[in-house]
């Protein structure tokens, strides 16, 4: 009989670290970024020693992704530096700049279920017409190149979500729905569930 081998070859080890990220990896990922976020928080730091430790492990988060970057569909840059990362089934992780009271602020924001291309066009009549405030509205989507703006739909495991018809070349807004204290899901004509429309992409990292 053959006998078990108790590690995994290099084939298999080169397997695994090639394989997609799913959301469930995301998530332990972002958990364990949390705990060490706190970690920090509970220790006696203050002011710029504070916003420079936790800039320092936003940094290190961002470079744990970056250097797994084959595991996620795609990756890319937009015009105020926010990096975002998209997992093979649509979910999205956002790392956003700004600029702080002790200097450049850098953090990861909540995941987001799906993530969409529009045009700065259209970006500015969602905002204009306000579509996202009531459901029938459409929004043109593109697709995924260098000035395309990313469109984010509902924050994961949020108890709202936007209800939405992926169209070809479109997306119809239909309504809301929401899980009750009971589980149960129902349906609703306001729109809530959480959005995001970015700035226009100026690096395509994959």
């Amino acid at each position: 009989m053959e006998k078990i081998r108790e590690k995994q070859n290099p084939e298999e080890k080169e397997r695994e670290e090639k394989k997609m990220f799913s959301i469930l990896d995301l998530e332990e990922l972002t958990k364990k970024h949390k705990e060490e976020k706190d970690k920090i928080w509970d220790a006696d730091y203050h002011g710029r020693e504070l916003f420079e430790k936790l800039i320092e492990e936003e940094k290190k988060f961002l470079e744990e992704l970056m250097e797994s970057k084959e595991r996620f569909k795609k990756i890319f840059k937009t015009e105020k530096e926010s990096i975002y990362f998209i997992l093979e089934t649509g979910e999205s992780l956002r790392f956003k700049r700004s600029n702080g009271e002790f200097g450049e602020k850098l953090k990861s924001q909540p995941v987001l279920e799906r993530v969409f291309f529009i045009s700065e066009e259209e970006a500015e009549r969602i905002k204009k017409e306000h579509l996202l405030e009531w459901p029938g509205g459409t929004i043109n989507i593109i697709n995924y190149r260098v000035g395309a703006v990313p469109f984010e739909l509902n924050v994961y495991k949020y108890p709202s979500k936007i209800v939405f018809k992926e169209e070809e070349n479109s997306l119809k807004i239909i309504g809301s729905e929401f899980v009750n204290e009971d589980g149960k899901i129902s349906q609703d004509e306001n729109l809530s569930g959480g959005y995001h429309i970015g700035h226009p992409i100026t690096e395509i990292i994959k």
